[in-house]
């Protein structure tokens, strides 16, 4: 199933994704089903693993490409010299079709460098669909945020919270949590203890959790869930729901797997589907 089925996103959508547990590969998803309604920019406010081949049209590079890239042009984009590998700038100027990747440069780690919202200002006019990758996890199953993050930008119109299905009886510790120091003042746990749901509804509904620094509509997204998983997250998904409607923090809620792209939506603001 399209995962654009169960969320909504109209034209001109600036989709910024926070949290842990699948927020690259979401955006991913979500640029390969939007490049078919118009032009779809990837960029981060962090960083990012430089994407396959296969996932992009046009890498533009704010600063430079350095040694990671070995064919690039020199482009002129609204009065600022960028670096283009693609073969041909101008196709930031057809109708439909394509991904493109914007960052500050390639780091020595092979991650894009993301940019700041004067650079995304730049360039945001020449797209369709903007999604920002607006948080890191250093690939662990959860995280606890600095002072500074996430870092989501003044364009935002939709924040997206990803939150692994797996999160649920996850033992603490530092493997599998990003800033664990922080994630157990967050949550008043020690390392060795287990994650209930209690912990879960602290870590989405405090101000200094998931949607910390959130704009516009916030989704809530629980992913890594099979449809043989559903019956062991029940009681969480009631929680979430109850405490939603005393706090609303929430305009959407959304559970499934983007492995197998199965969604159920398990909460929308309003008649019409997010």
């Amino acid at each position: 199933m399209d995962i654009l089925k169960v969320l909504t996103v109209t034209k001109g959508e600036k989709i910024s994704i926070v949290g842990a547990g699948g927020k690259t590969t979401l955006m991913f998803i979500l640029a390969e089903e939007l490049k078919k309604r118009g032009r779809v920019l990837i960029t981060t406010t962090t960083k990012i693993y430089l994407p396959k081949r296969n996932q992009y049209n046009c890498l533009i590079l704010k600063d430079s490409f350095g040694d990671h890239i070995d064919e690039e042009s020199k482009y002129i984009l609204n009065g600022n010299i960028v670096y283009v590998y693609c073969g041909n700038i101008s196709k930031t100027k057809e109708p439909d079709g394509e991904i493109h990747v914007y960052g500050s440069s390639v780091n020595g780690e092979n991650k894009v460098i993301g940019i700041d919202d004067k650079s995304i200002s730049n360039i945001l006019n020449n797209y369709d669909y903007i999604l920002i990758e607006s948080d890191g996890a250093k690939e662990k199953t959860l995280k606890a945020w600095k002072e500074d993050e996430p870092v989501v930008s003044n364009f935002t119109s939709t924040t997206i919270g990803v939150l692994s299905g797996e999160a649920l009886n996850l033992k603490i510790h530092d493997g599998n949590i990003h800033r664990i120091d922080k994630f157990l003042k967050l949550i008043n746990k020690s390392v060795g203890d287990s994650i209930n749901e209690e912990d879960l509804l602290a870590l989405i509904f405090k101000k200094e959790g998931l949607f910390k620094n959130s704009k516009g509509r916030r989704i809530l997204f629980i992913n890594k869930v099979e449809e043989e998983d559903f019956k062991k997250l029940e009681n969480l998904i009631e929680y979430i729901t109850i405490k939603n409607k005393e706090l609303k923090l929430l305009d959407g809620i959304l559970i499934g797997s983007l492995l197998n792209k199965t969604y159920r939506v398990i909460y929308e603001e309003s008649t019409e589907k997010l």
